[in-house]
């Protein structure tokens, strides 16, 4: 048998919150087996193992030279976001460890006898250093000012970005969402906007536009929210208070073409409670069923496959929007289901007036300024392995477990 190279194992822990991260698989070409065919790793499947409520943001990725790489987030404590702590790294092959020194050995910041580990500098391509970031904004006119106001600040924190391996998706919201009039009615002339989901219902007959469901570049983001601040600045219709905040998350998690191993962060801003299944449903004004495009997500559902997905919502919201009753939806509970942040917006109405950055919320600094990365590199030959390891925040203890196989 062909001796293989070293699998580097890379271990990526956020100084702050990293959002929504996907357990999409991990790939590896380092595999160069007996007839010169190239071998794939991939993770099969991820289980937690702790009394916490929430799990820490676990996903894989491939580095440049085929290594398997583990990125893990920071965690959000008591309004807190700690630095993770990623140990006893093991490698083990059907019901054995493999020996001490190979890929038994537990992989550590101390950097163990037998290991190479190396710091990875940010920035580096290819070593989980890359993102896809979607944005939901309200642009109903209960948000006033304010819905410009943080359209021009996701323009400039899409600035800041662009020379980052980052694409984005946009989209804007009411009780309805991803709407666009034809041409020649819209009131949308850029070239990005779209109206994936059609044009607008009668239960909202303002345009919420979107930027389709192929990830776009930093440049297309300013240019969409550009237009989107020039068109409905000031916030315009929304009806109810209540906006279908919960739909274009899940509406986005499920359809957008994402990278396969790029680190997903979400970002909504907002201020009202979420309609959900039971307000919008049949009964109601709106007299939904399950077969219309703005359906709402069952809530129980989202928030369970938004953790296990590992994937985090930080939410930018006005604090008197979150004191919901009867079925209506309060949007901290999904952050804090998904371990995300929340971020008050106070006094957003000019830019004068408002200090919220989206380039200083946690989801974004650990994409740019606050994050420590090493890589550590195992010799192994193994085909199919389970792959354990410990995650410590805050005092805090996550056991993770992934099955990888080698295609």
């Amino acid at each position: 048998m062909t001796k293989r190279k070293p699998t580097w194992i890379y271990l990526a822990g956020t100084a702050t919150l990293c959002a929504s991260l996907a357990l999409s698989g991990c790939f590896s070409s380092d595999d160069d087996d007996d007839n010169g065919a190239v071998g794939q790793y991939k993770a099969t499947e991820i289980s937690y193992d702790s009394e916490e409520t929430f799990n820490p943001s676990v996903g894989f990725f491939t580095a440049d030279d085929g290594g398997l790489g583990i990125r893990v987030s920071g965690v959000q404590v008591d309004d807190e976001v700690h630095k993770p702590d990623v140990t006893n790294v093991q490698i083990q092959e059907g019901d054995a460890l493999l020996p001490p020194g190979t890929a038994g050995a537990p992989l550590a910041e101390s950097s163990p006898e037998g290991l190479t580990c190396e710091d990875v500098p940010l920035g580096s391509a290819g070593r989980g250093d890359f993102y896809d970031i979607a944005v939901s904004l309200d642009t109903t006119g209960s948000m006033g000012g304010a819905a410009g106001v943080f359209a021009d600040r996701i323009v400039d924190f899409a600035d800041e970005l662009a020379d980052l391996d980052v694409r984005f998706t946009g989209i804007t919201l009411g009780d309805a969402y991803a709407t666009m009039r034809p041409e020649g009615e819209t009131d949308y002339t850029d070239s990005i906007s779209r109206g994936t989901l059609g044009e607008p219902p009668d239960f909202d007959s303002v345009e919420r536009p979107d930027t389709g469901l192929d990830l776009i570049s930093p440049n297309d983001m300013q240019e969409f929210f550009n237009e989107v601040s020039d068109v409905v600045g000031t916030g315009a219709g929304g009806g109810d208070i209540p906006e279908n905040f919960l739909g274009p998350i899940d509406f986005l998690n499920k359809e957008m073409a994402w990278r396969e191993d790029a680190g997903r962060v979400f970002i909504a801003i907002g201020d009202a409670c979420s309609h959900t299944q039971e307000t919008m449903g049949p009964g109601t004004s709106f007299d939904l069923d399950e077969t219309s495009n703005w359906w709402p997500p069952n809530t129980d559902e989202l928030e369970s496959e938004l953790s296990s997905d590992g994937v985090r919502v930080d939410i930018i919201w006005e604090q008197n929007g979150l004191s919901c009753s009867g079925d209506f939806y309060a949007m901290d509970n999904l952050s804090d289901a998904t371990g995300g942040a929340f971020t008050e917006i106070d006094g957003c109405l000019t830019p004068e007036d408002c200090d919220v950055e989206l380039t200083e919320i946690p989801a974004v600094k650990a994409i740019t300024t606050e994050r420590t990365t090493r890589a550590c590199a195992v010799d192994t030959d193994a085909h199919t392995f389970t792959l354990t390891f410990d995650v410590e925040a805050a005092g805090k203890t996550w056991g993770v477990t992934a099955v990888i196989e080698r295609g």
